[in-house]
């Protein structure tokens, strides 16, 4: 027999876990006030949008995630309601089923975290974006809303990210994306020439029911559009209609009241550069959020977001959004959530007539 010390030891079980999960959400959304040519001044639109989910953990600390997506919603944009202030949360999916997320996240370090992303890279999820009702099933029913534009620059594209816990209070997050890897290709100016965007945030939480964060982004765009996250007015989205670097800043915090009321805010600065003239153009944007749950029923939530879009320095006056919802919990599996925006001014024109957008949001979760 082998002295103890010399014996093999059994290796430790590697067992990977899969989880599986899916969404349905089906949307109804009217429309009034467009006054604009060639628009109808009302009209009524459905969507839908199914998500499938498969989640595995190779190991305690890892997560790799594929999510397959179809649907059929209409943005309401430009070309619906003259503006992209109208638009909705959980608009833009279209067509047969497609691989709308690749995402593997580990760690590094006990303190650091990594995420890999071949497409469907989100800011929004892999920072925080400090929004109580920034999910598009449950949360904020406008593209605006949700949170800041400036997690937007991603764009679902392809990317890494770092996440880094300094100690209880102070962390950091750094990310580098692009429109896709496939895309990402020599004629198009290839991962690091093309289009693409770079962003690093800090955040400070004294406590665990208040945090603020400061956010730094920069954005290459070779068409000139998607500056402001397609939020805003027209101009401030694309200023000039040619390619275009952009300089983005974002202040943000969250302070939790209670246990079912959370106040949120955030400001930003975007500072738009053509890169093949001398034209500069500067755009700006805050909202504040109050979320309240458990209000009239456990599990239900009532949500209002004032705010103004993106905003350029060419635009002559000021748009309000305002925006209520109300989420009704009808057991642990369904949501159904009526909501209203208000949109003034719309494209920062006074010379606009207000449009508002009413929507029923019915989320099914298996």
């Amino acid at each position: 027999l082998n002295p103890p010390s010399l014996q093999a030891q059994p290796l430790p079980p590697t067992e990977s876990k899969i989880k599986i999960s899916g969404e349905v959400l089906f949307g109804t959304a009217g429309y009034g006030g467009v006054n604009q040519i060639d628009r109808a001044n009302s009209q009524v639109v459905f969507d839908n949008r199914v998500r499938f989910n498969i989640e595995t953990k190779f190991t305690p600390d890892d997560r790799f995630k594929v999510r397959l997506e179809t649907g059929n919603s209409t943005p309401l944009n430009t070309s619906v309601t003259g503006t992209n202030m109208t638009r909705l949360g959980y608009d833009g999916t279209k067509g047969n089923v497609n691989l709308s997320l690749l995402h593997y996240q580990f760690p590094i370090s006990d303190r650091t975290q990594a995420i890999v992303e071949i497409t469907g890279s989100g800011y929004s999820d892999n920072l925080d974006n400090f929004s109580p009702l920034a999910n598009s099933s449950t949360g904020s029913m406008s593209r605006f809303g949700r949170y800041q534009p400036i997690y937007r620059l991603s764009n679902d594209g392809s990317g890494i990210t770092l996440k880094h816990q300094f100690s209880p209070h102070w962390s950091a997050s750094g990310s580098y994306t692009a429109p896709s890897l496939i895309a990402a290709n020599p004629s198009n100016g290839g991962f690091f020439s093309g289009a693409n965007a770079v962003i690093g945030q800090v955040k400070y939480e004294p406590s665990k029911d208040l945090k603020f964060g400061i956010t730094y982004a920069r954005s290459y765009h070779p068409n000139g559009s998607g500056i402001t996250g397609a939020t805003g007015s027209l101009t401030a989205n694309n200023p000039f209609d040619e390619p275009t670097t952009a300089q983005h800043y974002g202040l943000n915090a969250s302070h939790q009241i209670g246990q079912d009321v959370t106040i949120s805010g955030w400001w930003g600065l975007t500072e738009a550069r053509s890169t093949t003239s001398a034209l500069t153009s500067q755009s700006t944007n805050y909202a504040v959020s109050i979320a309240a749950n458990n209000v009239g029923a456990p599990g239900n939530t009532l949500g209002i977001i004032v705010g103004v879009p993106p905003k350029s320095d060419r635009d002559r006056d000021t748009s309000l959004h305002l925006e209520t919802i109300y989420k009704f919990k009808i057991n642990d599996n369904i949501d159904i959530t009526p909501g209203l925006l208000v949109i003034t001014n719309p494209e920062h024109d006074r010379n606009n007539s207000s449009i508002w957008v009413g929507t029923i949001r019915t989320t099914f979760r298996f």
